[in-house]
Order: C-alpha cells, then sequence, then structure tokens
C-alpha cells in the first residue's frame, strides 16, 4: 500500500488516504483503488478510478476559465 496520512498534535490519526490497487500504464503504476479514513467521523470510503490515460491533451472548445470577478492577465509579467 501507498498512503497519506495527517495526524493531530498528539499523533492521533485524524484522516487517511491508502492507495490499495493499481493501473499499469506504459510501466508507470497509476492509483486504481483508493480507501479514505476520516477517524474523527468514523467515515470510510472507497474509490475505484476507471482506465487512466497518460498525455492526453483536454479540448481547447470545452475548457472554460473559472468564473471569477477580477481576472488579470500575467503574460509577460516580470517581477
Amino acid at each position: 500500500y501507498l498512503g497519506h496520512y495527517i495526524f493531530d498534535e498528539k499523533m492521533r490519526p485524524i484522516v487517511s488516504v491508502d492507495v490499495t490497487d493499481f493501473h499499469v500504464v506504459n510501466s508507470y503504476w497509476l492509483p486504481k483503488e483508493l480507501f479514505l479514513t476520516w477517524h474523527e467521523e468514523n467515515l470510510q470510503i472507497k474509490w475505484e478510478l476507471d482506465i487512466p490515460q497518460l498525455n492526453v491533451p483536454g479540448s481547447t472548445e470545452t475548457w472554460q476559465p473559472p468564473a471569477v470577478n477580477q481576472q488579470i492577465n500575467l503574460k509577460g509579467y516580470i517581477p
């Protein structure tokens, strides 16, 4: 297993996410099944991910920037 864990100041687990299974794509190991445990709430969630694809370009026709009030164009910005 591979996992990430968050502990409180007394080293008690708050939340953990364990990768319990993997896809192998082009010799890369990618998460297939994740198991989240939120210890304080006694909650467990299992996520199963579909077959992943690597380096697939997104569609520029369907992507829209987030609707925020202020947008700043940083193109060419030099600090």
